[in-house]
This record gives C-alpha cells, structure tokens and sequence, in this order.
C-alpha cells in the first residue's frame, strides 16, 4: 500500500480488553459461531487534523461513544475480529489520563460481550530494528502493557517485513528476511500464542516471490521447531492492473498458493486508487471513493473466481471520516455491511 513510515510508526490502537487471562495456547482459534471466511475490519489509524498526531486513533475511538454504540449494531452483528495498528503508548496523547484508560477498559467490555477478537498489525523488522530479536524486543513491551490491561490478542498481522528490508538502501537479501521474520514468530508464539501472519504487497512483489519468501519462511520456521505461518494476508495495489502491473489472476495465483500449502489466505480490500491522492483533504467525494473502490475490489475478486479466507476490509488512509454509523451511505461501518452482504458467503 505504500503506508507512510508515520502511519505505521506512530499510531496507537489502544486496546485494553479487561477480563480473563487466557493461556497461550488456547489463543491460535477465533472466537465465533460460524463455519466460513473470517471478517475483520480495521479502521483508519487516525484523522488529518490541524496541529495533531495523524495517528491519533480518534476513528477507533469513535465506534464506542455513547452515542454512536447504537449506530452499528448490524455491522458488529456480522464482523470477527477488529484490529489496529499498535505503536508507542506514550505517543497517543491522553494516555497517561486515568479516565481515559478506564473509557478504553469499557470498550473491550464490550468487544468481549459482543464476541469479537482483537488483533494487531504490528511492525516486523524495520530500519530501526533490523532483526527479529530487536523488532520483538521493541515492540513487545507495548503487548506487555495491553495483556496487563487484559487484552487477549488473537492475531498479529506482520505489516510487510520482506518489503521494508528491500526497500534499505542496501537490502540485506530475502533469506536474511525470511530468517529474521522466523526468529521474530518464534518469540511472539513463545510468550503471546495467537496466530501469527505475514502481509506482503502485491504487484510491489511478484506471485513468484512471494512464493519464495513464504517457503523459505516456512523453511526457517521448521529449523526452530516451529510450525509454519498461520496465514498470508496479501495487501494489493490493484489500481495498478489496469496499468498493465499486477492481474487479479495473480492474486488468484497466490490464493491457490496458499490453499495448496495449508495457509489461510487473507485479502486487504481498501480504496486503492485513494491511496496516491495528494496529502489528506477533507471532502465528501473522498468517503465516496472508498466506499465504490472498497465494493469494487470486492466485485473484481468475485469475478476472477477468489474467496479469501479471510476478508480484510482495512483503511491506513485518512478516509472514510464517517465511521460509526451504518445508515450513512459511505460510512466505514456501512461500507462492511454493504460488502458483506454482496460479498461474504453465509454472512448476512
């Protein structure tokens, strides 16, 4: 997708579900009722405002207001799992304010009530912690902090490992990823559990490599007595298409990839073509936008014959602003509803 380094570095989902401890090894299995795809949803990681932090968490935030709770009923009636970006707490301002960690204790109240999973999409490797111990060393002890609040993390996503070390100026190579992301699971699993992905980006890499990455991956995996990915999640730039980069028959590819290997295959479905607009410009046309691409990505896997495992309807952008209520036509909420309904077999 090409995330900005601040949408990723600096956004801070907090999430704080209190309750019961569970132990690890009952967490690698989503919480539902039903046989089927996974649908999970992620919300903008934050709001363009003037003299703010971008990732500010204010659209996740805004699901549980008093006001809006009620507004997206249906929508909370057909989604899995609800996952954030996580990052350093001390840069989500009003966090050190106790009010505001006992508003967010009441949310995952709710979310536990409601039987929805939470999950993170968390950096991997990085310039700044090029190997998997650091990455882990880094980014655990915000994990730390959220168990200690409660949270029962069902799933890290590994936002694009292999892509942000080709993008180092001197790229240490795809078996020096594969092995570090491997050391990377390894530790997650050892003290967290849950179900541990890889997302790469497509067309950003080929069919064929991310074939490779995913079996030599395995491949490390296996040298450390572990078992292999829980899930490859494929994040596609697929305005590119129509520019002759990229086909949805090589999504289809990498789908039947995966099937073929035993991983669960998941799919971003996101607002593409918004996502090389200029810097964030509020209007009603960009809402819009998300919706249409969101549904037309949806409609252009159908037709090329795909069915994820699991449906990822996800937004780093700085849109949709509408978010919780699912009777606003271009909504966040509204939009999972819509293509749940066209698109998500047994769902609605």
């Amino acid at each position: 997708m090409g995330r900005t380094a601040e949408a990723i570095g600096f956004f801070l989902l907090p999430m704080l579900l209190p309750g019961c401890s569970t132990d690890v090894s009952e967490r690698n299995v989503w919480n539902r009722t039903h046989d089927g795809p996974i649908l999970r949803i992620c919300p903008p990681p934050g709001y363009y405002l003037e003299g703010a932090q971008w990732s500010n968490g204010v659209p996740f935030k805004s699901l549980f207001r008093p006001d809006s709770i009620p507004l997206w009923e249906q929508t909370r009636g057909v989604i899995d799992c609800i996952s954030g970006f996580d990052s350093p707490l001390r840069l989500c301002p009003g966090w050190e304010d106790p009010f505001e960690e006992n508003m967010m204790r009441g949310v995952f109240d709710s979310l536990e009530a409601w039987g929805i999973d939470f999950a993170v999409e968390t950096t991997c490797l990085h310039e700044l912690y090029p190997t998997g111990r650091a990455a882990f060393d880094h980014f655990s002890e915000h994990w730390r902090i959220l168990e200690s609040w409660g949270a029962d993390i069902i799933q890290f996503t590994m936002d694009e490992p292999f892509r942000r070390m080709d993008e180092l100026e001197d790229p240490p190579g795809i078996e020096y990823a594969a092995r570090e992301v491997a050391i990377y699971i390894h530790l997650v699993r050892s003290e967290f559990g849950g179900r541990v992905v890889l997302m790469e980006p497509y067309p950003y890499f080929s069919g064929e490599e991310i074939r490779e990455m995913i079996l030599l991956l395995n491949g490390e995996l296996a040298e450390l007595g572990e078992s292999g990915l829980d899930g490859f999640t494929l994040d596609p730039d697929w305005r590119l298409f129509d520019r002759g980069v990229g086909s949805w028959i090589g999504v289809r590819g990498v789908e039947e990839f995966c099937r073929g290997e035993g991983i669960p295959f998941g799919l971003v479905y996101w607002a593409s073509e918004a996502g090389n607009c200029d810097p964030p410009i509020w209007d009603g046309g960009r809402d819009s936008m998300w919706r249409d691409e969101v549904m037309e990505q949806g409609m252009e896997y159908r037709n090329a014959g795909g069915m994820p495992d699991e449906y990822v309807i996800m937004s780093w952008l700085w849109i949709p602003r509408a978010i919780a209520d699912e009777y606003e036509l271009c909504s966040f909420t509204r939009t999972v509803l819509d293509f749940c309904h066209a698109f998500v077999r047994g769902r609605m």
